[in-house]
């Protein structure tokens, strides 16, 4: 066994390097396609607790003109939430037009807040007043100055706490809601949903009863949306779920709607998945950005920009999913962002997936001679997409339960398919699942991975800029948590510090000063300190308001213009070797890669 292994490390670079090594895939310089939709680049979901300072470092970094930010009108906890249209006016500010999603029935209780922790969101009694009452929301949204662009009619009815009746029920309610409001709004605004959680297996066959219900009350939305969290960041593309959803409303003679993938992330918290806050999350987002550039989606908000403090009390604690901490330190997917934003300002080229299995993605554009390629490795959940990949056949799920050890035998070949007891219509679907586990399996063991690249026209590579753990990884970066590690308690303590030395250059008394700062540090924010004559302490709270209002602005950028928070050059000869085909690129696991290309022609 021993000089088999051996024998295996001694071949094995000739095998990579041999020319008959599997093209992953072929680019083609010479076929030059459009501009990626904005829409699918920069749409952000924004929980109204984003800071002016990120939204500042983000729009910098990004530049996102064309998308949308996903906003919310949650009628059980108010009508017009302030808090959200301050966060849309934010938005806007950055380029981005506003995507309402509209939940729930006045007088509802949040279901985190009811009286037991199975409260269901109930329905609209009467759906054409509730449609009415949102149209006259949307008009006076709009007055406020809020650039309401899409309707997204509720959210995520397939959860079990989400809606409180059956799938027909909430069929009739969205066909009839959105009748009606096409009928008061016209056409200047774009209308569908529902924000569906999943986009494959039951998911899909719901969407199924709400186009026929769309088709009886003839209402044609304009878009159709679903989230995407977790298994592989490419299943939309391997399941095809932008396409086959158009398709489905095509035969129902609604048109083509929209796909808007309107939630996404690599996780949901409680829990949240591990690499959140690292590379982990950096590769996913690059990998599912370039994967849907290949589905006719138009729109994808990831969720969401800053993380939130009802979810955790740490930054880079893994326990909240926003693109930036609670401090405003960027994650290692702010750096992605920055790669996808910067290589997709240029029009695409022809780019076809040959041997790459799920876990990789490729993208290339080109400006005159000058070219970008950018490729990723984001592995994900092997026997979640199996599951998928069964689910979008047709299969009941449910047939399976109490069988995964059969069907582990089964995929190992220890077993025929005769032992699963399922019908005959298992029997493809399961070989063709089992094929796939197996590619998946091999690719996971892959630790040095290099991707072949069948590109023409390419003279010479000037540039290699790469995020994995040790670059573009804040989080992992000695010197940025140096800059950061003192302010990761927050900016109070800091604010009353530099406070204090303002009052003191004021001439302020020192047992004032120290009064003062008991009562800061104690969180006094109302009522006489002692010892504290009035004047002083007017003057005290508006320095340290106008204080913390400037470090809540000013941090996010100086932590963002650390070189750990972008893509890190690295020595071209250790990344990328010449092949017979094309350029090898040396990819491994949770590992983003963007090629800078001087072409010949």
């Amino acid at each position: 066994m021993l000089k088999i292994i051996i024998l295996f490390f001694i071949l094995s670079p000739k095998i990579l390097f041999s020319q008959e090594a599997d093209v992953d895939f072929s680019i083609d310089f010479s076929q030059v396609k459009e501009v990626a939709p904005p829409g699918v680049i920069y749409g952000i979901n924004d929980l109204q607790n984003a800071t002016e300072g990120v939204w500042r470092v983000w729009n910098q970094g990004v530049e996102p003109t064309g998308g949308l930010v996903r906003v919310w009108l949650k009628r059980y906890i108010g009508k017009l939430n302030e808090s959200h249209i301050q966060a849309a006016k934010r938005a806007q500010k950055a380029g981005l037009d506003v995507f309402l999603t509209v939940v729930g029935i006045d007088g509802d209780s949040h279901k985190k807040n009811a009286e037991t922790e199975g409260h269901i969101l109930k329905p609209p009694s009467d759906v054409d007043r509730w449609a009415k009452d949102l149209a006259r929301d949307v008009k006076q949204l709009v007055k406020r100055g809020v650039n309401v662009r899409y309707i997204e009619i509720w959210n995520e009815p397939d959860m079990p706490s989400e809606w409180d009746g059956s799938r027909q029920e909430f069929a009739t309610f969205f066909a009839k809601c959105g009748a009606t409001l096409r009928s008061e709004l016209g056409s200047e605004y774009r209308i569908g949903g529902p924000g569906m959680a999943s986009g494959w297996g039951l998911g899909m066959d719901y969407f199924e009863i709400i186009l026929d219900e769309c088709k009886k009350y003839q209402f044609k939305p304009d878009f159709l949306s679903w989230h995407h969290y977790g298994s592989f960041a490419t299943d939309n593309e391997f399941l095809k779920t932008p396409s086959l959803l158009q398709e489905m409303a095509e035969k129902r003679g609604l048109g083509s709607p929209v796909p808007v993938l309107s939630e996404w992330n690599v996780s949901l918290p409680s829990p949240v998945a591990k690499g959140i806050d690292n590379n982990v999350g950096a590769a996913f987002y690059s990998a599912l950005v370039s994967s849907l550039l290949f589905t006719p989606t138009k729109h994808a908000l990831y969720f969401f920009l800053q993380d939130g403090s009802w979810e955790t009390k740490e930054d880079f604690a893994q326990e909240s999913v926003g693109a930036f901490t609670l401090r405003g330190a960027p994650k290692s997917s702010f750096a992605a962002m920055k790669l996808i934003a910067e290589v997709t300002k240029k029009p695409m080229v022809f780019v076809e997936r040959k041997a790459a299995l799920n876990n990789l993605t490729c993208i290339a554009t080109r400006s005159n001679k000058k070219a970008q390629i950018l490729v990723t490795n984001a592995p994900g959940d092997i026997l979640r997409v199996a599951r998928k990949y069964l689910a979008a056949n047709g299969l009941v799920m449910g047939e399976l339960e109490g069988k995964d050890e059969l069907l582990k035998s089964y995929i190992s070949d220890n077993i025929p398919f005769t032992r699963l007891k399922l019908d005959q219509d298992w029997e493809g679907p399961l070989e063709r699942t089992k094929k796939l586990v197996r590619s998946l399996k091999r690719e996971s063991e892959k630790n040095e991975r290099w991707v072949l690249l069948a590109a023409n026209q390419v003279s010479s590579v000037s540039n290699v800029r790469i995020i994995d753990s040790e670059h573009g990884n804040p989080v992992d970066s000695r010197s940025f948590r140096n800059l950061f590690d003192p302010y990761s308690d927050g900016y109070v303590k800091h604010a009353i510090a530099d406070t204090l030395q303002d009052l003191r250059k004021q001439g302020v008394p020192a047992n004032e000063l120290t009064a003062l700062e008991k009562g800061f540090t104690q969180g006094q924010k109302k009522g006489r300190i002692a010892g504290v004559t009035s004047s002083t302490q007017v003057n005290a709270r508006a320095s340290f308001d106008r204080i913390f209002s400037k470090m809540l602005y000013e941090m996010p950028a100086k932590f963002a213009a650390h070189p750990a928070a972008s893509a890190s050059s690295v020595p071209i000869k250790e990344w990328i070797r010449k092949h017979p085909k094309g350029l090898l690129v040396k990819l491994p696991p949770h590992t983003v890669a963007l090629i800078d290309i001087d072409l010949d022609v």
